[in-house]
């Protein structure tokens, strides 16, 4: 008799753990589900939202980019304008005004107030030009 009884509670105990086990990769793999979803959702989330600085998101190619001859110096013979001939700045193309909020921009509360936006000029401000440095004459005709 002792012996069907600790059976019955080795197989009671065993179902009882197999439950749990169940339980716990039921859980597992719902989170797992809705963490996937969620990460493929997101780059759709994203591209719905506005750009707070109000310039559109994107990266810079060869087409953002125009290289003009802006010297006024005569072209004569020996030499030709190259890429070294021009120094590359960073110049800013944001009309946003800066402005950060400070506690002029909050009431007695602690409620903003200000009806600026905040902005400080990071580098997606910025716009990389070409200018031409060298003081050589170019021969060969127009720069092309």
């Amino acid at each position: 008799m002792n012996k069907l009884l600790k059976k019955i509670r080795t197989i009671l105990n065993d179902r009882r753990i197999r439950r749990t086990m169940k339980l716990v990769v039921s859980v597992i793999s719902v989170i797992i589900v809705f963490v996937s979803t969620y990460a493929l959702i997101l780059p759709a989330i994203t591209e719905e939202k506005n750009a707070a600085c109000g310039i559109e998101e994107h990266q810079h190619t060869d087409d953002c980019y125009m290289e003009e001859l802006i010297c006024n110096l005569p072209e004569s013979e020996g030499h030709r304008h190259t890429d070294s001939c021009y120094t590359v700045k960073s110049v800013l193309s944001c009309d946003a005004p800066v402005h950060e909020h400070n506690e002029n921009c909050y009431d007695e509360n602690g409620e903003l107030i200000c009806r600026l936006e905040e902005h400080v000029h990071d580098g997606s401000c910025y716009q990389e030009v070409k200018e031409l440095t060298c003081t050589i004459e170019n021969t060969t005709g127009a720069f092309s």
